[in-house]
């Protein structure tokens, strides 16, 4: 079965054709749709999935010169095989010169139909993974600029920041009780601090300290998180479900970063649900995280937190690792908590995922590298 598998659209008018190239191409594991001409195409809207189209040169009711202009439109990633007879190799000539990838002469040979499909399917892996190793580049650049550029910051903010909140507190202690200036003060106490968690989030986020990796248990300590947002939790009327019974739950990592990462995951999955809703943490133990990995490239222990919230814009899901974007509303958060998470989760070898539903919810999920000698172990704890 081929390896990398392809979406395709037949656009063939004659329905024995139609019929054998589907059944070649499905039983070689690509999944198949087909048109009848022209018309059938153009009518078409979903074209983000195809990777290759299979399109007869003369249609009833056009060629494919004239439709290719449209298809590189919509699909501009797929590549275009046109089908044409021995007699019309101007033909297939004039179609590569409006785009088309590459060519076959009827009748088809199963055979060539394979390989020249699979050198697209080849084709097309390569440059997506190109395009990912270039994005991982400018998100490595932006991230060590960024983390800079937060430093420095950060440090220029606390000095002022300790100088005013020290002479707060010494006004405040001289203050009497009744005085009626205390509640002004207060209420710049309160400001500083708001301040000085945001100066530590950007210190955190400015930190590369490798991890200090030792087996934890990671229901447990999801548990310990969780405990500090009951009150969150309590007011905003959320029920919480924790699902950890899978064979193990333990992984090497740092479990002060593990707890950041939960934090911030649960932080954002609460404040997702204003109105209330259900928040469901899962941990299971998986196989390879990404399609195509052997399963001797190890497990990973999959952590799952689900919310029922507002969800993400599809617009948006691309970008939410990003350092500083963020959706809320300005003074309710930084856009540092997921940069952060998604920092820490490839530091320990792992990857996070996000899937979401606009008004259904949100589904974050980290894979975390299962070592062979801690399974089973520090299934009671963190300090194992």
């Amino acid at each position: 079965m081929e390896h990398n598998p392809l979406h395709l659209l037949i656009v063939e008018d004659d329905a024995d054709t139609r019929a054998n190239l589907r059944d070649i191409l499905t039983l070689n594991g690509h999944s198949v749709e087909t048109a009848t001409g022209m018309a059938d195409v153009l009518s078409r809207t979903a074209w983000s999935t195809f990777g290759a189209v299979i399109l007869d040169r003369k249609l009833p009711d056009g060629t494919a010169e004239e439709l290719l202009p449209h298809l590189r439109q919509v699909a501009p990633e797929a590549a275009v095989i046109v089908v044409t007879g021995f007699g019309d190799l101007d033909g297939a000539i004039a179609a590569i010169r409006h785009g088309a990838a590459d060519y076959l002469l009827k009748p088809i040979s199963p055979d060539l139909l394979l390989s020249r499909v699979t050198r697209i399917a080849e084709h097309r892996r390569l440059a997506l993974e190109k395009s990912e190793l270039e994005h991982q580049v400018r998100q490595a650049e932006k991230l060590a600029a960024v983390g800079q550029l937060t430093a420095g910051l950060a440090h220029e903010i606390g000095t002022p920041l300790n100088v005013i909140s020290g002479r707060a507190e010494m006004l405040l202690e001289r203050m009497a009780a009744d005085d009626p200036s205390r509640g002004d003060i207060e209420r710049i106490l309160v400001q500083i601090e708001r301040i000085t968690k945001l100066v530590t989030q950007m210190l955190n986020f400015a930190r590369t300290r490798p991890p200090e990796i030792r087996p934890i248990g990671l229901l447990p300590l999801v548990q310990e998180v969780l405990a500090l947002f009951e009150h969150q939790v309590r007011s905003h009327h959320i029920a919480v479900q924790v699902d950890g019974s899978g064979p193990v739950s333990t992984i090497r990592a740092d479990p002060d970063q593990m707890q950041q990462l939960l934090f911030n995951l649960l932080h954002n999955a609460i404040d997702a649900m204003p109105d209330g809703g259900t928040l469901t943490i899962r941990i299971d133990r998986t196989g390879p995280r990404q399609e195509g990995e052997d399963a001797t490239d190890g497990c990973y222990m999959r952590l799952e937190i689900a919310d029922t919230g507002v969800g993400i814009a599809p617009e948006h899901l691309t970008r939410v690792f990003e350092p500083f974007f963020t959706t809320k509303a300005v003074g309710k958060g930084t856009g540092l908590g997921l940069a952060v998470s998604h920092r820490i989760v490839q530091n320990h070898g792992g990857r996070i995922e996000v899937k979401s539903e606009v008004g259904e919810g949100t589904v974050f999920s980290a894979y975390l590298p299962i070592e062979p000698e801690v399974d089973g172990a520090a299934e009671s704890g963190r300090d194992e």
